[in-house]
Parts: structure tokens; C-alpha cells; sequence
């Protein structure tokens, strides 16, 4: 996905992304004629609850439902995997 037009001339020191689809939002701000700093939060493990819910798809025999799951748990991933090296703080919670 890309940003562009106005929005990518909007300066500011810090972009917050608080969802990890919504980093690549933050593209814009990566250049390094502008470089601003980025926040990704990834509280939620998307990856990990899209396999969940495969899982429970799968028991109830729904192999399409599963399989599509599946295939946003490895966009998610991918997503994971691309940005958040990127970001210059990543934000994350975990249960104790």
C-alpha cells in the first residue's frame, strides 16, 4: 500500500501506529529526506489469533474458513516481519 499526496508532505516528529496493519501507513515518514520516528504497537498477536481461529474452523469441519485464516495468519506475519524492524519502538504487552 501507498501513501501519498498531501499527507506525505505533513511533517511531525513521531508517527504512532496502534495496529500493526496500519504501519505501512507510516511508509511516508520513512524516507530519509523526512524520517520521522515510528511507533508500532503490536499488543494484539494477530498471527497468532488468526491460527486460533483456523484451528476452530477446522474442528468444526469449515476447511475454507480455516484455510482463509490461515492466509491472513501468514499476511500477519509478514506484515510482523517487514515492519518491525522498521520502527524505532515497538510496543507490546504480555500476559502474566
Amino acid at each position: 500500500m501507498r501513501v501519498g499526496g498531501s499527507l506525505a508532505r505533513v511533517a511531525g516528529d513521531l508517527v504512532y501506529a496502534f495496529r500493526l496493519f496500519l504501519a505501512p501507513l507510516a511508509e511516508p515518514w520513512l524516507a530519509p529526506s523526512v524520517r520521522t520516528r515510528v511507533v508500532v504497537d503490536v499488543d494484539e498477536d494477530d498471527t497468532r489469533t488468526l491460527r486460533q481461529i483456523a484451528a476452530l474452523h477446522r474442528i468444526e469441519g469449515n476447511e475454507g474458513e480455516a484455510a482463509a485464516a490461515e492466509a491472513d495468519a501468514e499476511k500477519a506475519a509478514a506484515l510482523a516481519s517487514a515492519w518491525i524492524p522498521q520502527a524505532d519502538l515497538v510496543l507490546a504487552a504480555v500476559q502474566s
